[in-house]
């Protein structure tokens, strides 16, 4: 900190209120990252590959269901991770809550009414070139059939069909937990 600057506090330092003062994903207890807000971006930082941080974006992840099944969403070619799976959803825009968000992302990716999503966790992870913070959540309760407006490809998947699917390395955990338990969105 340069003379003249206020020592940062609560959430200007990045620290969310329902984590731990100094952990980011993936850290135990013990593992401090030190890491602060961005006052040029207003964003955390994410892991720190070198001088740089990288920025956290805020995604929210719908997961669908109907008679036992969820939806999962192959990316199209052109995008970024193109041919792997992953639940519907996409970034958190500013001015929006995450349940807005998810409301609108499957809007305008599916053409689906959604009811009110319900959350049932968030999660951490790092890419090599950004940090995303994942908030899931149960939907049940949607208007329409999907439909991809996004070239994407489109799949109801029992729990068990999803573990022999090539999602996301941030969804793969979400997968093998939903797999686990028994169709807890049915």
């Amino acid at each position: 900190m340069s003379a003249g600057q206020a020592p940062k506090t609560g959430t200007e330092s990045g620290q969310q209120p329902d984590q731990q003062p100094g952990l980011e994903s993936g850290q135990g207890p013990g593992q401090q990252s030190g890491q602060e807000l961005n006052p040029e971006s207003g964003q955390r930082p994410g892991p720190e590959p070198g001088p740089e941080l990288l920025p956290c974006l805020d995604v929210v992840a719908g997961i669908l269901w109907r008679d036992g099944r969820y939806l999962g969403v192959r990316r199209p070619e052109g995008k970024s991770h193109a041919g792997k799976w992953e639940f519907p959803g996409g970034k958190v825009e500013p001015g929006e809550t995450p349940a807005q968000a998810l409301v609108r992302e499957l809007r305008e990716e599916l053409g689906l009414e959604a009811g009110e999503p319900v959350f049932w966790k968030e999660k951490f992870h790092k890419y090599p070139h950004l940090s995303v913070r994942l908030s899931f959540f149960h939907i049940r309760d949607f208007k329409g059939v999907p439909r991809p407006l996004e070239n994407q490809g489109l799949r109801w998947l029992t729990p068990a069909q999803a573990t022999a699917l090539d999602f996301l390395e941030a969804d793969t955990d979400i997968v093998a937990e939903l797999a686990s338990q028994d169709a807890p969105g049915s």
